[in-house]
């Protein structure tokens, strides 16, 4: 069974989230200082940071954003989105140092990179904004959360970021603090938890895999262990309650190696370095059973 041809937004969250585009990135860049640019400047050891400091000032001030990314500034923009405060030591200020990494993955998700390197989409520029957006509470929620519902207007069911669009949104809702809507938690949750169930049965039907959760069949996420934490966070807040709850859980206990079988992904422009063992793996177990068949035949 393939998924329904349109994502369904629940309309209560439609017509609280779904009227704008969100503008975090115009939210952040005011507060962005020259030393939090100088920080980002430096993420690559150093190389070219001159270089990388002058594209991102003018990001910062409101320029080239029209100008998709090319190596400079992309390269540190990049690294710094993997950064995390304990990671770091240039900037002391809890806030700041969020505010200096939700303005990088910002900038990546509202301009683009120009070699398609990674889209605009991607999960691995959400998870940080959802994290430093939780941190940084009020405004950047908000924004957020208008972001997200902006992008799943224009989603399928069985696009890959889609549940994961979804899934942050819901942890906003469970980790952020104050509540737009009665309930929202449980609601975004249950539709979470029907948007996934619909297109694994599909994913299902069409490979003959078994996935339990989204983070089984997507290879657009190099850490898929920062999503199961996030996970873990939300269950510990004690809001969700039955099918919601259970998916969470699911979510929290995956194990990157559990269900991945990677040989054919190897081969598309979206395959992942943790996708090798299995890939290894796959490819010693052909050569073995070719083995076989050989001394079967030489036997015969």
């Amino acid at each position: 069974m393939k998924p329904t041809p349109e994502l369904v937004i629940p309309q209560v969250l439609a017509d609280r989230y779904g009227s704008g585009e969100g503008g975090l990135l115009e939210q952040v860049c005011p507060l962005v200082t020259n030393k939090m640019l100088k920080v980002i400047s430096n993420s690559d050891y150093g190389h070219d940071a001159k270089e990388h400091y002058e594209a991102i000032k003018a990001i910062r001030d409101g320029q080239n954003w029209d100008k998709p990314l090319t190596w400079v500034p992309n390269e540190v923009l990049s690294l710094y989105r993997w950064s995390t405060f304990e990671s770091q030591k240039e900037i002391k200020s809890e806030s700041e140092y969020h505010i200096t990494r939700l303005f990088a993955c910002c900038a990546m998700g509202r301009i683009g990179d120009k070699n398609e390197n990674y889209l605009q989409t991607s999960p691995d520029l959400l998870e940080p904004m959802v994290d430093s957006a939780i941190f940084l509470k009020g405004e950047f929620l908000e924004k957020l959360k208008l972001e997200i519902i902006a992008v799943l207007r224009e989603s399928k069911p069985w696009d890959n970021h889609a549940m994961f669009w979804i899934f942050g949104l819901l942890a906003l809702s469970v980790l952020g603090e104050g509540k737009a809507i009665e309930n929202e938690p449980q609601i975004i949750g249950d539709w979470l938890n029907e948007v996934n169930e619909e297109s694994l049965e599909w994913f299902s039907s069409y490979t003959g895999k078994d996935p339990k959760t989204f983070l089984d069949i997507n290879f657009e996420t190099i850490h898929p262990d920062r999503w199961a934490k996030l996970a873990k966070r939300m269950i510990a807040k004690g809001v969700l309650e039955g099918n919601a709850l259970a998916y969470i859980q699911a979510v929290s206990e995956h194990r990157p190696w559990r269900n991945y079988k990677a040989t054919s992904h190897l081969l598309s422009p979206g395959w992942r370095l943790f996708a090798f063992m299995d890939a290894f793996k796959k490819a010693m177990n052909l050569t073995r059973s070719v083995k076989r068949q050989a001394k079967q035949q030489n036997k015969d």
